[in-house]
């Protein structure tokens, strides 16, 4: 019998600084793959809150509604309520850029404008 531990076991999330949470979302997902489950809402939300540990834990029994319907829509609740690595964030909108200079304007030609060459019918 092997000592290592099934994936179901050793995933746990408790919303520590030092936790990303969609890494552990990502892997949520991937054991649900794993388990032909990658589909299946009720099993999704299940497993995860098996998985919820500390003040995750208590922050989802504290949820009502919708973020508690289905694993996206938990998700999102759960990527703005705990941390994600600095590396994952959005970065921010770049300062707005300085106008280009516009070209100068020069006077018009004076004079006949050069002929243009004629299409001929064959």
């Amino acid at each position: 019998m092997s000592d290592r531990m099934s994936p179901l076991e050793e995933l746990t999330f408790g919303g520590k600084e030092d936790e990303d949470v969609t890494l552990f979302l990502q892997k949520v997902k991937r054991v649900a793959f794993a388990q032909g489950r990658q589909r299946d809402q009720e099993w999704l939300m299940d497993y995860l809150e098996t998985c919820l540990v500390g003040k995750a834990l208590l922050w989802y029994l504290e949820l009502d509604g919708t973020p508690k319907s289905n694993f996206t829509s938990l998700s999102i609740a759960m990527i703005r309520n705990f941390p994600v690595a600095a590396s994952a964030s959005i970065p921010p909108a770049p300062a707005a850029a300085s106008p280009r200079p516009i070209a100068p304007v020069y006077p018009p030609p004076t004079g006949p404008s050069p002929a243009l060459p004629r299409c001929v019918d064959k």
